[in-house]
Formats: structure tokens, C-alpha cells, sequence
């Protein structure tokens, strides 16, 4: 274990990160931060302040950190004004004489050299020279490489009380597969739930959060060395379904302590879908480029372009909720530019405009309401709507395959392509894409193509039942931790699309006051919708209306795009 944590740590190359495992580690180790770095704030050389119990000798100190990624070599030591040497006279002229907090003075006081490499040995006379010259008997000096901070890690994070040897076995299996495969490694969701453990103490399962989240940095790092971030992105889905679902079940979504770590594991996640969708995105840009970057067969072309929408969707509704925090001119441009990245791989990769699971509805209802972010993509969605009916109309008329068919059996789909037309209305004797397109007609204002899907359902599709399904008061106690549609909830069943937008509209109001209120979902009365999303894609839990239903009272213009994503 310790060999993997100081692989890691010399695999940190951006200070920042370095700097994130740091303060988890200081936490850990009880210490209490004092000071942490900040971005145009002069803090006297000194990177982290903390008081705490030295590991050496056991003795209560007042240290001071200055934080370097990578090697140091001769560079990193003396180079410029964020060299290591004048930051180390900054903190015995300025810090040490007039910074220290007062209640902390009379501490004896040890200044860190902290990196998650080495100091090169070209370097080992000049440190033992500076900390000879300027050591006192109430001042030491200490380097904290890769060795010891792997070390402290592997006692203070990942001990027996915070990480148990099964989790510590489940963790090895993970690193050993890690990159090798594009489904979920049953040994992260072992390892996971396992720090979450029902029966522990709440400050156990705080711990256990951060614990995750270091775990899904260290995933992250191997996954991008052997260039497959797949087992990360999917990883760090079943993480956050799961730490919600402890803090639903704990109670902590008041918690100050549980609101931190969770917000941290979703910046991790957050930060997995943008490696992701950066790696991605030169395929998106050229014709069929997303075949070139599986290499796989049609059939298996045409599932993976799903699967890409449903990403590129949900990096895209990341986006969104950073706006709601931040409105900012950049977020809303990144926010955008998804959009427009989505737009750009539908048109590329025509194969994705046809679905062929009913159930790729949870990913067309992802990407149509990350469309709405800005008035060209909301011109492209349009239009999708109208092809997107065609397509389906000719796949199932005139091609006899590549519809959506009402299950999600490989071997059905193979039955459809290569076993005859006669089996069409038998696997599509229901439909939740249909309903959900026309919501989206009304959303769009799209009254040619609401007018499109009611001849569709008429004359090509009048044995399919159009159905919604919609939670209920158990629903919320299902909805993070596996298909929540099997097990609670109910659906609305043979549905009958009105003759206008405006008959739709009011319809929808109707159904939305005699249903249960999607309101009350953990996710919902704390402002994360996003996990009932999340929830959506990873499980195949049918997607909850509201999530897009809410919008109806925006159908929207271009002028109204920023506003329509304050609602996602």
C-alpha cells in the first residue's frame, strides 16, 4: 500500500493537488489548520499553518509548511520568487516575528519542507546547511517527501479504524484492473460501501467520505496513465449515489462536516466527467470520429454513441449546477460550449440520432435539457426533435431494425437485426421516449414536430403503450442505490397524446397535481436534482419527470437561456 500511495503522490505534478491530499491529511491526523493557501493573498512564505502533535517525538508544535510538487532540485530551491530559499527567509523575517496567532507563540515551532517526490541529493548539502545555520532549540526544520508522507497516509488515512483490511484488499484489486475494462469494478463498490458502513459512528462516515474521495483521486491518476478513464467516470458515479444515500439515511444533509466532504467528492467527480469529456471531444468534432475511438463493431458503434450522449449530458448538467452557484461569464460559456459539443457529436455521428433502446430516452432527455443553454444549441435541438421522429419512423417502416425496443436485452436486439421484421410490435409494445419527446416539443415550442410524433404513434406505432413512471414515498429510499423503478414508484400507462401543445400543457398540469410530488426526493428539497439524473444513467432507473417538467413554465426563447439553466 504504501509503495501505491507514493506512486501517487509523485504522479501529482499540479501543486493544487498535492495541496488537497495535504489538508486531508492534516485533518486526519487531528492537527488544526491554522492557515491554508490562498490565491492573492501574501502569507509570508508559509503554504499551511497548523498546530498538532509531532509524529517524531510526540511533542505539541506549531508547523509550517511550504509546499512544493515534484523532485526539488536546484531550480525549485533558489529559481525566482516562489523558490523554496526566499520563501524559507520570508517565513523567519516576517512570518515567525509578527504572524503567529498568539495563543500559539510559546509553542516550539517546525517548518516542513513537503513534496511528493524527493529531495534530489545535489540539494541534501544546501538543506543540511540552511537548517543547521537557522535552527534553534524552539525552532526545527524537517523534510516531508513522498517516503513520509506515504507513510503518514497510510497511518492516518488509511489505518485499520478508517480503512479495514478487506477495504484494503478491495483497493489492491481495483489498482490491479484499473484501465483495463468499461464497467464498474465490483471491488470499488466493496471498498466503498464498506467505509460507509450502516452500523458505524457519523464521524466514521465522515471519515469514510474523504477516505473514498482519496481513493477516487488515486483511481483517477492510474486510469489516466493507462489512458481508460471509463472504470473512473463510473466509479465515481456509484461513489456519490452512495454517499448520498448515507447522508439521506444519517440525516447529515444539515451537517456542516458531511456538506464539506460530500462537495469535495463531487468535485472530484465533477473533475473525472471534465478529464473525460476534454479526452473526448477531438472525436466529437470529426465525421464517425467516435467509431475511431472504440474500434468496435456497428452494433456496438451504435450502443457507444448512446453512451457518449448520456456522458457528454451529464458533464453538461455538471456545468449547470456550477452555474447556479457561480453565474459567472466562464461557467456559462463552458456550459455552452458542452452544449455545442453535443450538437457537433450528433451531427458527426449520425448513428446516435437513432435510438435503439426505449430506454435511451434517460439519455435524449439529458441532452435535450443541456441544449437549452444557448440559442444556437436550442435551434439544433429543434431540429434533432424532427429528425430524431423521422429516424424512428423509418427504422421501424421501412429499415425493420435500429428502432427502440422496450427492453434492455443485448439478445432482443439481436433478434430484431437478425431474426426478422416479425417480431417489431412485440418489443415495442411500450414507450417512454414518446411521451418524453413530446414534453420536449413543448419545451422547445415545437408544434410541427408534437404534430409529427401524434401521426407516428397513430399510424406506425398504435400497439405501443406510452407510459411514464413516476416516484413515490418509497421511492427515495431505492433511488441512489439501484433501479428504482422496479421497486416503488408507478407508471402512468396508455397514455393518449392531445391534439395541441396546449392540450398537452394542461394535461401535464393535471398529472403532475395527482402524482406524488417529486419535490419531496432527498435530492430535490436539497437542490442536487442532478443526483436523480446521475441516478437515471447509472442505474436505468426510469428518469423522474419533474426533472425536466419544471421547465414547462419557461417554454423558452433565446433570450431566456440563462434562466432555464438556473432551473436544471
Amino acid at each position: 500500500m504504501k509503495l501505491v500511495l507514493l506512486d501517487f503522490l509523485r504522479s501529482l505534478r499540479e501543486r493544487q493537488e498535492l495541496e488537497g491530499v495535504i489538508i486531508n491529511l492534516l485533518r486526519a491526523m487531528r492537527w488544526t489548520v491554522v492557515a491554508s493557501p490562498q490565491t492573492g493573498v501574501r502569507q509570508g512564505g508559509v503554504d499551511f499553518a497548523a498546530v498538532g502533535i509531532d509524529p517524531d517525538d510526540g511533542i505539541k508544535r506549531y508547523f509550517l509548511m511550504v509546499v512544493k510538487s515534484g523532485d526539488i532540485d536546484r531550480p525549485a530551491w533558489q529559481d525566482g520568487v516562489q523558490a523554496i530559499c526566499p520563501s524559507l527567509h520570508e517565513i523567519l523575517n516576517t512570518y515567525l516575528p509578527e504572524r503567529v496567532p498568539s495563543e500559539y507563540q510559546e509553542l516550539p515551532v517546525k517548518i516542513l519542507l513537503v513534496t511528493g517526490g524527493c529531495l534530489k541529493q545535489e540539494l541534501t548539502g544546501d538543506w543540511a546547511g540552511f537548517t543547521r545555520k537557522f535552527s534553534e532549540p524552539n525552532r526545527q526544520f524537517a523534510f516531508w517527501g513522498g517516503d513520509e508522507l506515504s507513510g503518514l497516509i497510510e497511518t492516518h488515512l488509511l489505518n485499520e479504524r478508517l480503512f479495514p483490511e478487506t477495504c484494503r484488499s478491495a483497493f489492491r484489486k481495483v489498482l490491479a484492473l484499473a484501465g483495463t475494462r468499461d464497467v464498474i469494478s465490483p471491488h470499488f463498490v466493496t471498498l466503498t460501501k464498506e467505509l460507509l458502513n450502516a452500523e458505524s459512528s457519523v464521524p466514521n462516515g465522515i471519515r469514510g467520505i474523504r477516505t473514498i474521495n482519496l481513493s477516487l483521486r488515486i483511481l483517477l491518476r492510474w486510469c489516466e496513465d493507462l489512458g481508460n478513464l471509463n472504470e473512473a467516470w463510473l466509479c465515481a458515479e456509484r461513489s456519490l449515489l452512495l454517499c448520498w444515500e448515507w447522508g439521506r439515511v444519517k440525516k447529515q444533509f444539515k451537517s456542516k462536516a458531511y456538506t464539506v466532504e460530500f462537495s469535495k467528492l463531487y468535485d472530484t467527480y465533477f473533475i473525472t466527467c471534465n478529464k473525460y469529456v476534454n479526452k473526448l471531444a477531438p472525436y466529437c468534432l470529426i465525421p464517425d470520429g467516435l467509431s475511431r475511438s472504440v474500434g468496435c463493431s456497428a452494433i456496438e458503434y451504435h450502443l457507444w454513441t448512446q453512451e457518449i450522449l448520456g456522458r457528454l449530458a451529464a458533464h453538461g448538467l455538471n456545468l449547470m449546477v456550477r452555474v447556479q452557484t457561480d453565474d459567472s461569464e466562464k461557467r456559462l460559456k463552458n456550459l455552452q460550449n458542452v452544449a455545442r459539443l453535443i450538437a457537433h457529436m450528433l451531427r458527426n455521428n449520425p448513428i446516435a440520432q437513432s435510438p435503439i433502446f426505449d430506454d435511451h430516452a434517460i439519455e435524449i432527455a439529458m441532452a435535450l435539457t443541456v441544449l437549452l443553454a444557448a440559442p444556437d444549441t436550442q435551434e439544433y435541438a429543434k431540429q434533432w426533435l424532427e429528425d430524431l421522429l423521422a429516424r424512428v419512423r423509418a427504422a421501424y417502416k421501412y429499415v425493420g431494425c435500429h428502432y427502440p425496443i422496450d427492453t434492455e436485452n443485448f439478445d432482443d436486439l439481436l433478434d430484431i437485426l437478425y431474426g426478422g421484421k416479425e417480431n417489431k410490435e412485440e418489443h415495442t409494445r411500450a414507450s417512454t421516449l414518446f411521451p418524453i419527446l413530446a414534453d420536449f416539443c413543448l419545451i422547445y415550442d415545437q408544434r410541427d414536430a408534437y404534430q409529427e410524433l401524434i401521426t407516428l404513434v397513430k399510424e406506425v406505432f398504435p400497439h405501443s403503450c406510452l407510459q411514464l413512471w413516476f416516484p413515490d414515498e418509497t421511492t427515495d429510499e431505492r433511488l441512489y442505490v439501484a433501479n428504482a423503478g422496479l421497486e416503488s414508484g408507478a407508471s402512468y400507462t396508455c397514455m393518449k397524446l392531445p391534439d395541441t401543445l396546449e392540450g398537452l400543457s394542461s394535461e401535464i398540469a393535471a398529472t403532475m397535481a395527482h402524482v406524488w410530488d417529486s419535490n419531496n426526493l432527498s435530492c430535490f428539497k436539497e437542490g442536487m436534482p442532478i443526483m436523480a439524473w446521475i441516478s437515471a444513467r447509472h442505474f436505468r432507473t426510469p428518469p423522474v419527470p419533474l426533472l425536466w417538467r419544471r421547465l414547462i413554465p419557461l417554454v423558452t426563447d433565446s433570450s431566456k437561456a440563462t434562466a432555464v439553466t438556473e432551473q436544471v
